[in-house]
């Protein structure tokens, strides 16, 4: 092989390849998601660098967005909530019968009058 073509070999493949799996890297670590999540991923990376990375933007990255987006688990990515937004959410979920009115109360009773994630005094 000539220099120019591994040169060439280098610019088309290689380069690209590694950034994406140094991309792919640093979107698991710092994804907002479980440990058990993430050494999964990081497993799969590692066995098939890039087969990994690629499967990771494929399913991984879009399954977390895809969790956040429809709210059927993983985190916020909004950042903290305020009491409004989540008495607006409550009321969303009770409308649609996703939880009970017992529960309704419950949670409102913790968020009503700016006191988020503590109950009500007794009395």
């Amino acid at each position: 092989m000539e220099t120019w073509q591994i040169v060439l070999a280098l610019l088309i493949f290689w380069v690209p390849a590694v950034i994406l799996w140094v991309y792919t890297w640093v979107k698991v670590l710092r994804a907002p998601r479980s440990l058990t999540w993430k050494a999964a991923w990081i497993i799969a990376i590692l066995i098939l660098p890039f087969v990994g990375a690629i499967f990771f933007l494929l399913f991984g990255h879009r399954s977390a967005a895809y969790e956040v987006a429809t709210g059927l688990g993983g985190p916020d990515t909004r950042g903290e909530m305020t009491d409004a937004e989540v008495l607006q959410d409550l009321e969303q979920l009770r409308a649609a019968g996703r939880i009970s009115p017992e529960d309704y109360e419950a949670l409102k009773a913790r968020h009503a009058g700016g006191r988020s994630g503590t109950p009500p005094p007794p009395g």
